[in-house]
C-alpha cells in the first residue's frame, strides 16, 4: 500500500546515501572502541594482518582487466564482426580498426560494453580486449544503458500513437537523445546516471595503516579526567590570539 511503499518515503539520494555510509563506515564505526573487542576493528582488522599476513597473492586488483571482466555482456555473449561496419549492440555498430583484419572479418567475439557509456564498446579479439567506438559517438557518449532503453520505448509509443514506422536505427536514437530536454522521462534517468557517475568517480576511502598497536584491553574510562588534568596543569597554555591564528581550510 502507499502507507509501507519505501518509494513515498524515501528521502535519501543515492549519492548521499552512499557519502554518508562511507563516513559512518570508515571514520565512526571503524574507529570507535568496540566493547568486545577492547579496542576498535580498524586496529583488530590491520593487528590480524599484521600476525598473519597480507596474502598479497589472493587480492584482486581494481584495474582495467577487473572492470572489462566486471561488463556485462548480451545474451549470446558474442557478436559478429561485419566488414566495414564492426560489431552492433543494441542499434548501435561499434568500430576498431584492428576490424580490418581481413583474417578476423565475419567471425564471432566476445564482447563487454558500458552501462553507464553506450558510447564505447569492447571485444575480445587476437588476445586482447579492443575498444570500439559507437556511431554518433559524441551523442552517445556519457549516456546510459537505461537512457536507451527509455529511449527506445518511447520511439515505438511514439510510433503507436502516429502509426507510423517504428524502426529503431542509430540515427534515430541519436536524434531522441539529442533532444534529451523534450522528453521528462529521459530527463530524469539522465540525473539518476548523473548521480551513479559521481559516485562510481569518487576516489576510494582506505584507512591509513596502523603501525603502533595498543593492547587488547578494555579501557578504564575513570582515568580520562585524571590523564585531562595532568596534561593541562604540565603545559603553559597562555594568551591565544585569534587574530594570528592559520586558517587552513574552510568547510562548506
Amino acid at each position: 500500500t502507499k502507507d509501507i511503499n519505501p518509494k513515498n518515503h524515501a528521502l535519501w539520494t543515492l549519492g548521499d546515501l552512499y557519502t554518508y555510509l562511507t563516513q559512518w563506515a570508515y571514520e565512526v564505526y571503524d574507529e570507535t572502541e568496540h566493547p568486545v573487542l577492547g579496542t576498535t576493528p580498524r586496529c583488530t582488522y590491520e593487528l590480524g594482518l599484521k600476525l598473519s599476513g597480507e596474502r598479497e597473492h589472493r587480492q584482486i586488483q581494481y584495474n582495467q582487466e577487473f572492470i572489462l571482466a566486471t561488463h556485462p555482456s548480451t545474451r549470446n555473449g558474442v557478436a559478429k564482426i561485419q566488414p566495414g561496419r564492426g560489431i552492433k549492440l543494441n542499434y548501435i555498430y561499434y568500430w576498431n580498426d584492428a576490424f580490418r583484419n581481413p583474417e578476423i572479418e565475419g567471425k564471432k567475439v566476445p564482447i563487454r560494453y558500458d552501462p553507464m557509456d553506450i558510447g564505447v564498446a569492447y571485444a575480445y579479439s587476437q588476445g586482447r580486449w579492443l575498444k570500439c567506438i559507437s556511431q554518433y559517438y559524441s551523442i552517445f557518449c556519457s549516456h546510459s544503458e537505461k537512457e536507451l532503453l527509455l529511449a527506445t520505448a518511447e520511439i515505438k509509443r511514439l510510433g503507436k500513437l502516429t502509426r507510423s514506422s517504428t524502426s529503431i536505427s542509430a540515427v534515430r536514437l541519436a536524434d531522441f537523445i539529442s533532444n534529451v530536454q523534450d522528453h521528462e522521462t529521459l530527463l530524469l534517468q539522465r540525473l539518476k546516471d548523473l548521480e551513479m557517475q559521481n559516485i562510481l568517480n569518487a576516489p576510494s576511502t582506505h584507512p591509513e595503516p596502523i603501525t603502533d598497536f595498543p593492547k587488547l584491553r578494555q579501557s578504564n574510562h575513570n582515568d580520562l579526567p585524571e590523564i585531562a588534568s595532568q596534561s593541562i596543569e604540565t603545559k603553559d597554555i597562555g594568551t591565544v590570539s585569534l587574530e594570528t591564528l592559520p586558517i587552513f581550510e574552510e568547510y562548506n
